[in-house]
């Protein structure tokens, strides 16, 4: 914070320069952290919903750094269209951090679970709670149950805005500079969305334990794009091949198993084209 602070009052360009790069080298340095968190936080979903989402999801993963907690469950309720409960900690006591959408308010559901906790407190759509370690799977099974009398199926759809209508020529290596000055994306402040059309199906892979997930290998007019369906495989299924072309609504995320700086699309909706 005090280097912040120096940036905004010095007057010497040096120093405003060596203030600047390390002020950019942390907050690469915190991005690095919460990627690795948020993929620690998936390959638990993974594990642990392999059947199917509850109305609310909780992860725990003591590699979780607990300073970016509340920045991956806010991606996984973004990505999932669920609150989510990140949980952090090695010890006896754990400390967790909780999303929500706005159909749920998590401090309400957090007060009807209060006496699992030792403590908690946060507002309708971010809180958080420290909880004994063997008190965690009661109090799971207890907010799964206030989820659920909570929360229709319809509350758990995403509701579509879209930003702009792109060809994938146009998700140039600029892309990512320019989504970097949007961040951080969560539930107040959702990463752009763009829909393409008439994008053909060049390959198809479900992932996860029962083929939950889908990966598809996507091009229009010759750019081709890996794009990463969470939790689609199953509906897809019975009706996408290869050959078909199809309109994708997507983020485009970073795609760190396929190196530095690489990207990919996050399909949040899709159809066959035309139907």
């Amino acid at each position: 914070a005090m280097d912040s602070f120096r940036l905004l009052t010095t007057e010497s360009q040096s120093e405003a320069e060596g203030l600047a790069d390390k002020l950019e080298d942390l907050n690469r340095q915190r991005r690095d952290i919460s990627e690795k968190a948020f993929t620690l936080a998936l390959e638990q979903v993974n594990i642990r919903y392999s059947g199917g989402l509850p109305p609310i999801v909780v992860v725990q993963d003591p590699r979780i750094n607990p300073g970016v907690s509340g920045l991956v469950a806010g991606r996984l309720a973004e990505l999932l269209h669920r609150p989510a409960v990140v949980v952090c900690g090695d010890g006896d006591r754990l400390v967790a951090s909780g999303r929500s959408i706005p159909a749920f308010n998590i401090v309400e559901a957090f007060e009807a679970c209060q006496s699992l906790m030792v403590r908690h407190g946060g507002h309708a759509q971010a809180a958080g709670f420290t909880v004994e370690r063997d008190n965690l799977p009661a109090l799971t099974e207890n907010l799964t149950a206030v989820a659920e009398e909570a929360l229709a199926h319809t509350d758990l759809q995403p509701r579509l805005a879209i930003d702009a209508q792109v060809r994938l020529s146009e998700l140039g290596n600029g892309v990512t500079d320019w989504l970097s000055t949007l961040e951080p994306f969560g539930p107040t402040n959702p990463a752009p969305l763009f829909l393409t059309t008439g994008a053909r199906i060049l390959g198809i892979r479900y992932m996860g334990n029962v083929g939950q997930h889908l990966k598809l290998r996507v091009s229009d007019e010759g750019n081709e794009w890996n794009a990463l369906a969470f939790n689609q495989g199953e509906d897809a299924s019975g009706w996408i091949s290869e050959g078909d072309q199809v309109d994708l609504v997507y983020t485009v995320i970073s795609d760190r198993f396929q190196g530095p700086g690489a990207l990919a699309l996050r399909v949040v909706d899709f159809h066959l084209s035309g139907g």
